[in-house]
């Protein structure tokens, strides 16, 4: 459920589970993603347009899989506007994030050097503004790229939680997403 009072509650798709337990171990605190067919939609609003932001989430891997699984993103196929924050598309354990312009990435796609252990939790925050992307991993920077132009390209695509346009589905749990704008 949305606490800003925006009104933006998720729609859970594919069977998200949320009896998990969260990183302090209360029991059904934490959504649980099968890596096949879960996601959750929320509906594009006017507060979900941004001109900088900051998205935070606890993660925590059940599976390496494969193929580019999607944590956050705002992302559509018609017109390709959006971005996202995902993991590696040949290795899971490896995090970072993209930004599209309609015609092409905007500063291509930007990965971070730390992997991420199977069955921990780990605090991941990506965060834009003034022409600059960051992404941290439990308090460091693991990426960074600057001087990139309209990188949100405030689109009218849902924002997805466990999915990112044209990648796999995330397999494992995610816990307490926030959107700072």
């Amino acid at each position: 459920d949305d606490s800003s009072g925006n009104g933006n509650h998720g729609i859970q798709n594919g069977g998200v589970d949320f009896s998990g337990n969260d990183r302090f171990g209360n029991a059904n605190h934490a959504a649980i993603f099968d890596g096949s067919n879960d996601f959750i939609n929320i509906n594009d609003h006017p507060s979900l347009q941004f001109d900088s932001l900051s998205v935070s989430a606890w993660i925590k891997l059940s599976d390496f899989g494969c193929c580019q699984p999607g944590i956050v993103s705002k992302h559509n196929a018609s017109p390709n506007y959006g971005w996202g924050l995902s993991s590696h598309p040949a290795d899971s354990t490896v995090l970072g994030f993209y930004s599209t312009d309609g015609s092409s990435l905007v500063g291509g796609y930007h990965y971070g050097d730390s992997q991420i252990e199977l069955g921990e939790w780990h605090h991941i925050v990506w965060s834009y503004a003034n022409s600059e992307f960051t992404l941290y991993l439990d308090r460091d920077v693991i990426a960074n790229y600057t001087g990139a132009s309209a990188p949100l390209n405030n689109n009218l695509a849902d924002m997805l939680i466990g999915h990112v346009w044209g990648g796999e589905y995330f397999n494992g749990y995610i816990d307490d997403v926030s959107i700072y704008r």
